[in-house]
């Protein structure tokens, strides 16, 4: 029979492991997942334009706020795990990077993938 301490220390590396894979993948997703899925979702309910700009620029600030508080929640938890390093969460080491891979992957799409070249037919200035 497995003591008592030994399977709450599993439980509590196991929640541990978890919560430091959730936190990377929602850093990344805070970069990359969440702009794009709140535009998609803002082209989905008006084709004015206009109104998709205006309704992304109030709600892309509380989309992000919203999941970066989910983020900090999650990194609360894992610093109240026992035997978690005090003063230091996973947040504070994944955060930096998600923002390097996000904004070299927007500058490989933009350089290499973007349909931004003019055919002779587009006006570059009007």
């Amino acid at each position: 029979m497995v003591a008592t301490g030994g399977n709450r220390s599993f439980w509590a590396r196991l929640e541990a492991g978890l919560l430091a894979l959730l936190i990377v993948l929602g850093c990344q997703a805070l970069w990359s997942l969440v702009p794009v899925g709140t535009l998609w979702l803002l082209t989905r309910l008006s084709a004015d334009p206009a109104a998709i700009l205006i309704a992304g620029l109030l709600a892309m600030p509380v989309t992000l706020g919203a999941v970066a508080l989910l983020l900090s929640a999650a990194n609360r938890r894992y610093l109240r795990l026992p035997g978690a390093r005090r003063g230091r969460g996973p947040l504070e080491a994944a955060l930096p990077y998600s923002i390097l891979l996000a904004v070299g992957t927007m500058t490989v799409w933009f350089i290499f993938f973007a349909n931004h070249m003019p055919s002779g037919r587009e006006q570059l200035i009007p």
